[in-house]
This record gives C-alpha cells, structure tokens and sequence, in this order.
C-alpha cells in the first residue's frame, strides 16, 4: 500500500466499519511503502514512464527475478529507485555470485566426491560451530522481519546466511581437506547442506521456482510450500540421503551490457510486440 493511502486505511475505514455496527475486526497493523521511482521519474502511464507486468515478463521470463529484485529494492522507509542498472547488479552478485554459487558449489562437490550422497559429520569444531550460530542468528532474524511484515529487510539475512555459506567453504577448502582427510570434508559438506536447505526455505516466499527446483535438488519429496519452519535453526538434510544427480545453476547472469541494451534496444522492441497484443482498452 502506497503511503497516499494511509488516512483511509488508518482513520477512514475504521471509522466506517465501526459506524455499520456489523461489528467487523478492525485493522490492527498497516503495511504501507514510500514510493517507487522508475530510473528516477515518477511512474507514469500518459508518459510511458515506467515498467508494466507484461512487458517485464517479456523481457525476463522467470518472475522469480523481479520478485526478488522488487523486494530488494521495496520503499520501506523511504522513496526508492528502479534501474536498470541496479537490476542487473542485483541478479548478477547476489542472487548469482551469492546464492547461486554457494548452492552450486555444495551440491556440485556432493556429486562428484560423495556419489550425491549426504556424508556422515564428524565432531563439529569451532569454527563449524560459530558458522553455525551466525547463520542462526540471521535466520531468527528473517524470522522476525517476516512476522513485522519487512520483508525487504528478511531478504538481507538471506544474503548474509549465503555470504556465511561462501565464507565458510572458502575457509575449511573442502577440495584440499578430500584429500588429506576425507572425513573432516564429510563435516563440512554436510554442514554446508543444511544451509542450502535453509536457504531453500527461506527463499520460498520470495522466489518459489527457484526455492522448488533447489529443494528438489536436494533429493526431498514434499514440497517446499508443505514446510512449516521453526523459530530456531535447525538441521534438515539427514546423513545418508541422497540429493540428486541431476544439479543446474539456480540462476543466470545477465550479459555486462544487459543494462544498456535493454534500454537501447530490447525495451522498445518489447513494447511494440506488447501494444499490439494489449486489448484496446489497455493501449496507450
């Protein structure tokens, strides 16, 4: 809800479902956003300022893509601003360089040196247990933002739990420990899989199809959406379960001169496919 609308849905509306005497549950919390800019101009339909569904889905197929980056860049506190530019950064360093590669990097490792099989831990050791409680103080803290309806800020700890995940693999090396001590990779593989399946719960909210695949991935049955998670971290892949065989990328970069082009050539070139498919009493 765009902050013009608060006076109604604060004041205005109570007042009227207090006068039906209908006895009506009143509003208790208001969720409501700054504003949105599109490349720092008012949205606009009279003067083409701006980006509609259809166009977007025409550009990026997945909407899981602009679901996320909507939310990263939502006005919670203040007026906020859709570019290009910031798509691009967004698709290509956190949900590729961040998530993606922390998923792929665990899942591809499973495959090739534990026959996608979850591994046995051994005893975990400080440094596993303080990778451990970071990601679950980010986790109760999603929690949290989820429940106070900022959703913007719940995503930031999804970025943070992946970034944890990359810095723990990039501390324990699981390629050099494979060789030296096949056991103590074991623990940091099956460590490293109970945080892709945390991601894979988190993300759901925000980008289902990717939360979907991940999750089948990860070898489970149910579905994701099936999952009632806990207010605390806990520990979901299982010693022994296989994931699947059959690992992809979660997601895909956009070419360096994505941003450019989709404003040189690709945009006026969707809009002109669009207009003519629009019903006449959406053309403008």
């Amino acid at each position: 809800m765009g902050k013009d609308n608060i006076p109604f849905h604060a004041v205005i509306l109570p007042a009227m479902l207090i006068a039906s005497g209908e006895g009506y549950i009143l509003p208790h919390q208001i969720v409501s956003t700054e504003y949105l800019l599109y490349e720092g101009q008012k949205f606009s339909k009279s003067r083409r300022v701006g980006l509609w569904i259809d166009e977007a889905l025409e550009i990026i197929k997945d909407p899981d893509y602009w679901r996320f980056v909507l939310i990263r860049i939502r006005p919670e506190e203040r007026d906020t601003n859709f570019s290009w530019r910031e798509f691009q950064r967004i698709v290509n360093a956190e949900l590729n360089d961040n998530i993606g590669n922390f998923v792929y990097r665990v899942l591809s490792f499973t495959r090739r040196f534990f026959d996608s099989t979850v591994p046995k831990p051994g005893e975990f050791d400080d440094i596993d247990v303080s990778t451990w409680r970071e990601a679950g103080e980010y986790y109760e803290e999603y929690i949290r933002y989820m429940l106070d309806f900022k959703p913007k800020q719940a995503v930031e700890k999804i970025l943070y739990i992946g970034r944890v995940g990359n810095q723990y693999l990039n501390k324990r090396a699981p390629w050099n420990e494979i060789k030296i001590d096949p056991s103590r990779a074991g623990t940091t593989i099956y460590l490293s899989l109970n945080l892709v399946s945390i991601l894979a719960l988190l993300m759901y909210p925000f980008t289902p199809g990717a939360s979907e695949r991940l999750w089948r991935m990860l070898g489970f049955k149910t579905d994701v959406k099936e999952i009632v998670i806990p207010r605390k971290i806990f520990y979901s892949i299982e010693p022994g379960m296989k994931i699947s065989s059959e690992i992809e990328p979660l997601f895909e970069k956009l070419p360096d001169d994505f941003s450019e082009k989709v404003v040189q050539e690709i945009l006026p070139r969707v809009r002109e496919k669009i207009q003519d498919l629009r019903p006449d009493h959406l053309r403008f």
